[in-house]
């Protein structure tokens, strides 16, 4: 069952895709080669490694970043709010990026796309993010937002000391 499918079967509508995605885009520069930050960004234990107070996380598997690999993220938002929920790369190209999905049934979405996109320039890697998501409750939108965009924040004011 595809994508589609399995969204129809849920109760959602096509009319859900129409609207304008939550989307949060963040971009940080690492002084170092791209090859280097990819080995980092493309390991999921590392995901451990950018907790904060918005957004703390565990890797249950020891899955690579590869296409079609999944694994499940532990999550915690902001410390009292916790939920699973499964990841598959969609797409991946090393050292360039990959894109990730969250998957059914354990997540609070009704889609959640996160493309990392690595390239090189000024002496180093530039990481760009964009992820593109609605939540199952449309008020949550904002929320969920916002703490995206401040994890993603915190992760490139720590990111370059981690590499």
């Amino acid at each position: 069952m595809g994508k589609a499918d399995r969204l129809k079967s849920q109760g959602y509508s096509w009319d859900s895709f129409l609207k304008e995605p939550a989307t949060v885009e963040t971009e940080v520069f690492i002084p170092k080669p791209l090859k280097e930050v990819a080995k980092f960004f493309f390991e999921p234990k590392n995901l451990e490694k950018l907790n904060s107070f918005f957004v703390s996380a565990s890797v249950s598997s020891s899955a690579k970043t590869q296409k079609n690999s999944s694994f499940d993220v532990n999550v915690k938002l902001l410390k009292i709010l916790p939920f699973t929920w499964s990841v598959t790369v969609v797409a991946e190209k090393f050292p360039h990026g990959f894109v990730d999905e969250g998957t059914f049934p354990l997540n609070p979405f009704v889609y959640w796309y996160h493309q990392h996109l690595l390239t090189e320039g000024n002496g180093g890697t530039i990481a760009s993010d964009r992820m593109f998501f609605e939540t199952k409750v449309s008020i949550l939108n904002p929320i969920m937002k916002a703490t995206f965009y401040n994890f993603l924040k915190q992760r490139n004011k720590i990111i370059p000391s981690l590499i």
